[in-house]
């Protein structure tokens, strides 16, 4: 015969075995939440060229266009002269100070800043007035 003490124990027993699995397909189905970091970048450009963004954001030229971007991802930066121009290097950045590479790979190192990344083309056969 069951008991109003048996009913009692079942479904105290079936309320934990419930809640034990919510509890733990909750624990393994959730994402943790985890605060937005990244860096701001701001591309300058002295000479006359362009700089695109891998993955794409930032596509900046002399006469202006997006040269600011936020991410939280590893960044190229391509630079690309325009017409009778060269690249010449990357300056004002120690994450694009690696001299001549085209492109610059800069990974986000979780670091909240502005970083601010100059590329500099210079025109062949100009004078050193060209060679900003």
């Amino acid at each position: 015969m069951i008991t109003f003490q048996r009913i009692k124990r079942r479904l105290i027993f079936l309320a934990i075995v419930f809640f034990l699995f919510i509890f733990v397909f909750t624990a393994c189905t959730s994402t943790p939440s985890t605060e937005l970091s990244g860096a701001t970048y701001l591309v300058i450009i002295e000479g006359e060229g362009t700089v695109t963004s891998n993955p794409a954001g930032i596509n900046c030229s002399d006469t202006g266009g997006d040269c600011s971007k936020f991410s939280t991802d590893v960044l190229s930066f391509t630079a690309v002269p325009k017409s009778g121009w060269a690249f010449n290097n990357w300056s004002s950045s120690e994450y694009c100070d690696s001299g001549t590479e085209n492109p610059c790979v800069r990974v986000d190192d979780n670091e909240r800043e502005n970083i601010n990344i100059t590329a500099v083309f210079y025109k062949p056969g100009g004078t050193h007035d060209d060679l900003f």
